[in-house]
């Protein structure tokens, strides 16, 4: 898609269009502008650019949005500090907005984010539809909405950690989700299926086997093997 020549306009109009471009395919969430959030870590009050708040699938959702108007690439420093900054606020998604694009190392950093954590240009949010990563093996049915994935939770899991991208748990069902370095799909595996050959959903041929050992006293050990085609 083009990038269209936003040089002339200001921050506010930058802001602004960045908001009426998330509309379009957001409308079920409200969208608040340069509001002041305490975050949980600094204690301190923080600026947000563009929040949008709301319900996905029955979960109350903050989204947050930070407008970078730079006449360069975003680069790994800037994606560093809007990590630190989502993880401050407790938001669900982070989007940073650009209208030059990103350098290798900072798409490296945001897919490798604990949060979920993409870049785009204004044109691209008018597509934009905000979503989580939600479990698909506990629902929804009439007793409880599907869980949502929390991510970057190892609970010391061992083996080709590395192999993966990220790691999480249902916040419901508890079940076992690995994100896919090679394709980014979501693949949840459920203790019983522990000690099977499980394939990755996104159908990049990548397979992960999970087993379980008895470490004593009542403890166990979750340890992952990952094989690529």
């Amino acid at each position: 898609m083009p990038i269209i020549d936003l040089s002339h306009v200001d921050w506010k109009e930058y802001e602004n269009l960045v908001c009426e471009a998330l509309t379009q395919e957001n409308q079920n969430l409200i969208i608040e502008q340069n509001i002041k959030i305490i975050g949980h870590l600094s204690n301190q009050r923080r600026q947000v650019d563009i929040a949008l708040r709301g319900q996905l699938a029955g979960h109350d959702i903050l989204a947050v949005v930070d407008c970078k108007k730079y006449s360069r690439k975003i680069n790994v420093r800037d994606v560093g500090s809007f990590i630190t900054f989502l993880n401050d606020v407790c938001a669900d998604i982070g989007i940073l907005v650009t209208q030059y694009g990103y350098t290798k190392a900072a798409e490296t950093l945001a897919k490798k984010s604990r949060v979920k954590l993409d870049i785009r240009t204004v044109e691209e949010l008018k597509e934009y539809s905000i979503i989580l990563d939600y479990c698909d093996e506990c629902g929804p049915d009439e007793d409880h909405l599907p869980g949502i994935i929390s991510w970057g939770k190892y609970r010391g899991l061992e083996g080709d950690i590395d192999k993966v991208k990220d790691v999480g748990y249902c916040d419901w069902c508890d079940t076992l989700h690995f994100r896919c370095l090679q394709c980014n799909a979501v693949t949840g595996i459920p203790e019983a299926q522990f000690g099977e050959s499980i394939e990755c959903l996104g159908g990049c041929g990548t397979i992960f086997i999970v087993r379980s050992y008895h470490a004593g006293h009542g403890m166990f050990e979750i340890n992952l093997t990952v094989q690529n085609e």
